[in-house]
């Protein structure tokens, strides 16, 4: 549905840690079925929805905290930043400059050293800086 293994791995991953964390031990596979595909349809939704917004707002301002004080990016930048970004570097990206976790935070959130998520936000600036000397 998702035509992406990775996504729809993650959907049910989700699903299970949800059911863990409300401790739901009576749920069937009918039900499993029901909701992965639920999840999976809003994800396609939400992925439609956001598309549109864009499309509408054209290009949005954002502003970015910490290691990039204050600088002003463009939300399709953003996206195209993240969606060009490994995983890796995806993750320290959104956890440091959009969710303002300190290094510290990120290196705990990514089990990997202080010193590693300070390498991957190099890596960072830099795309982010080839991104912007290539934008029109």
């Amino acid at each position: 549905m998702l035509r992406n293994t990775q996504d729809a791995e993650d959907i049910v991953q989700t699903l299970f840690i949800d059911l863990i964390a409300a401790e739901r031990v009576d749920v069937g596979l009918p039900y499993l079925y029901r909701a992965v595909t639920r999840r999976c349809l809003n994800r396609l939704r939400d992925g439609r929805r956001r598309r549109q917004l864009l499309e509408q707002h054209g290009r949005a301002l954002v502003t970015l905290h910490g290691d990039l004080d204050e600088r002003v990016i463009t939300l399709d930048l953003l996206t195209q930043l993240v969606s060009e970004l490994p995983e890796p570097l995806a993750d320290v990206f959104v956890y440091r400059f959009l969710d303002q976790m300190t290094q510290d935070q990120v290196a705990e959130m990514t089990g990997t050293s202080r010193k590693t998520v300070g390498q991957r936000l190099v890596r960072i600036r830099s795309a982010l800086q080839a991104l912007v000397e290539a934008e029109p």
